[in-house]
């Protein structure tokens, strides 16, 4: 397996995480409100943008060395 491939496994198993926590978080009947859920929100919500951006970039420079791989 490339770099590339251990980089999508490991991001794959942190997007099923983020989206269980995702899934785990908005059932639960939060007994608090205000600046405490903002914030849990908002410590969440950073980790999957970031997770997001990650991907994106992967896709990109995957595409750019196949680009590469064809002409040579």
């Amino acid at each position: 397996m490339n770099g590339l491939g251990i980089i999508a496994v490991s991001e794959g198993v942190l997007a099923v995480f983020i989206a269980g926590t995702w899934w785990w978080v908005l059932r639960q009947q939060d007994v608090y409100v205000g600046w405490r859920r903002t914030a849990s929100l908002a410590g969440l919500a950073l980790p999957t943008v970031a997770l997001i951006v990650e991907l994106v970039l992967e896709a990109v420079v995957a595409h750019y060395r196949s680009l590469e791989a064809g002409r040579g």
